[in-house]
């Protein structure tokens, strides 16, 4: 899946019979199918194929059948005014988190859409764009947009626990896990794709650049090691891990 900040769509993509070619759909029309979504940001899809997608501009969260696009329900509707202008969903097994870029938070709501905490604040956050859970450390990996760098906090309690790539970023935006241990961020001022170890928080190496990759948003892995990146203005590329 795919979201467009501009029309305010969500696209979903499946291999066609031969197995080589992708063929991309609508899953989401214009405006979200005339419920008020506006600025199409972080999306996410639940074990019932209930597709979950952030509207930058009405800090509100929509579900959708991810399959026929039906609209659902308003999951999030911020009553209280916690989000401004949420980002990245990272959704997980018993919550779902949101990334509020302009107040640089990270907050958590159950599974009903309730509001429970505000995980994580602070300057040390300031632009939170996509999230990524790393179990292995109990830690959960932010990026931090104005910062040029990967915030990671304890994914319990919220708090700073480092951070990586400062001085190689340049306006993270996606995170993806890639295999032993590694994380992949896409740098949108520089237009690349780095590698760092997740552990260790140290540069590997510059995993893509050049060949007409401009401004990389967001970047998902399949189970099958392809990289997809979403770009500025150039639509989706893929990239082969190995």
């Amino acid at each position: 899946y795919a979201s467009s900040f501009v029309t305010s769509e969500v696209y979903a993509a499946m291999l066609d019979d031969s197995g080589h070619h992708w063929r991309w759909f609508r899953v989401v029309s214009r405006g979200g199918g005339g419920v008020g979504l506006d600025g199409a940001t972080g999306i996410a899809v639940d074990d019932d194929l209930r597709l979950y997608v952030a509207s930058f501009a009405t800090d509100q969260v929509f579900r959708y059948n991810s399959v026929t696009g039906e609209y659902l329900d308003l999951f999030i509707n911020d009553e209280h005014h916690h989000l401004d202008c949420p980002e990245g969903l990272l959704l997980l097994p018993d919550r779902l988190l949101v990334a509020s870029f302009l107040n640089d938070r990270i907050l958590s709501y159950d599974l009903g859409g309730r509001f429970l905490e505000i995980l994580g604040q602070g300057w040390h956050l300031d632009g939170p764009q996509a999230m990524l859970s790393h179990p292995l450390t109990n830690s959960l990996f932010v990026s931090a947009y104005h910062r040029d760098e990967v915030v990671i906090l304890d994914a319990k309690t919220g708090k700073k626990k480092g951070t990586l790539g400062k001085g190689h970023l340049s306006r993270p935006v996606g995170l993806a896990a890639a295999p032993d241990d590694q994380l992949l961020v896409s740098s949108h001022k520089s237009n690349e794709v780095l590698r760092f170890n997740a552990s260790s928080g140290k540069l590997v190496d510059v995993f893509a650049a050049g060949h007409g990759l401009w401004a990389p948003t967001g970047i998902a892995m399949t189970t099958d090691l392809v990289l997809f990146v979403g770009t500025f203005m150039d639509g989706l590329r893929r990239y082969s891990y190995w």
